[in-house]
């Protein structure tokens, strides 16, 4: 199953905070998914530390993947066969004020 999204956030902390609760969205369906959370959200933090801090601009992150996976009975956990995932993040203009 693949997912893809975007967030924007006026901060390093409040944009991990966007990441991690659109993660948690992507796990509920399907669950298979908390296997490639930890490593996702470790990927995103690392590239978002890597940004300048600069208060005039938002940062903008988008995270996408996918897995691919083979059940060996009903109840066992699923083995993981194919993974990916893409981090984009970049500092992005904030929307002028409304006059």
């Amino acid at each position: 199953m693949s997912y893809s999204f975007n967030v924007v956030a006026a901060t390093k902390e409040e944009a991990k905070e966007r990441v991690a609760a659109e993660f948690q969205q992507v796990v509920e369906y399907p669950p298979t998914h908390a296997k490639d959370r930890e490593q996702a959200l470790a990927a995103a933090n690392a590239l978002i530390d890597l940004l300048e801090d600069d208060s005039t601009k938002n940062l903008s992150a988008s995270v996408s993947g996918w897995l691919s996976w083979n059940f060996t009975g009903p109840d066992d956990d699923p083995l993981i066969t194919g993974v990916t995932f893409s981090v984009s993040v970049s500092l992005v203009d904030r929307p002028a004020p409304e006059a």
